[in-house]
């Protein structure tokens, strides 16, 4: 589901941890193949994730109505989501992928099957533009939930995307990690 248009100027978030659905679905499909490499108490926590209480997603998207624009993101994980949602405003952005969001667990499992996070499956994530960033961010974090900007709205048409490396273009949309063919995630 998303709402409104981004603007130019607006402060980009990040709500919600990246590629946590993925990884969970990786680590069920995966178990046999995970458990030889990584301990126990490592893959019970993410299969914790399941079981933790989620905030209430209509909760969430009342505080982020007072913002500019937001996407729920899922399929094609986070990268997509900040593509569509700039592509929808005609607006270009400006994103530091370190700034998002992100489990450990996630992180050393996408390692394991070489995939990237940031295209991974995600549920109860969200990324919003809006001027008014720092009520947001505490109304959010209030109820628990990761959050942070993680870049701005430009004029565009530039989507840009800072990482390790430096600057780069942000890609169009890819398929979702999941997809990849099972072969392909073999270590």
């Amino acid at each position: 589901m998303s709402k409104g248009l981004l603007r130019p100027g607006d402060d980009l978030l990040a709500v919600g941890y990246a590629g946590l659905k993925g990884t969970s679905v990786l680590t069920s499909l995966f178990s046999d193949k995970l458990s030889g490499f990584f301990p126990d108490s490592f893959l019970n926590r993410i299969r914790a994730w399941d079981s933790e209480a989620p905030v209430d997603p209509e909760r969430i998207e009342r505080i982020l109505d007072s913002c500019s624009a937001w996407t729920e993101v899922s399929r094609g994980g986070i990268l997509a989501s900040l593509w569509k949602i700039s592509e929808d405003s005609g607006t270009g952005l400006e994103a530091d992928a370190c700034l998002i969001p992100i489990r450990q667990e996630t992180v050393e499992i996408c390692e394991f099957f070489d995939l990237n996070p940031y295209r991974l499956l995600c549920r109860n994530v969200w990324i919003a533009g809006t001027a008014g960033s720092w009520r947001i961010l505490r109304d959010l974090k209030e109820l628990g939930l990761s959050c942070a900007v993680i870049g701005t709205v430009t004029t565009g048409p530039a989507r840009m995307l800072k990482g390790t490396a430096g600057w780069r273009y942000l890609e169009r949309p890819m398929p979702d990690e999941l997809e990849h063919e099972s072969g392909n995630l073999s270590p």
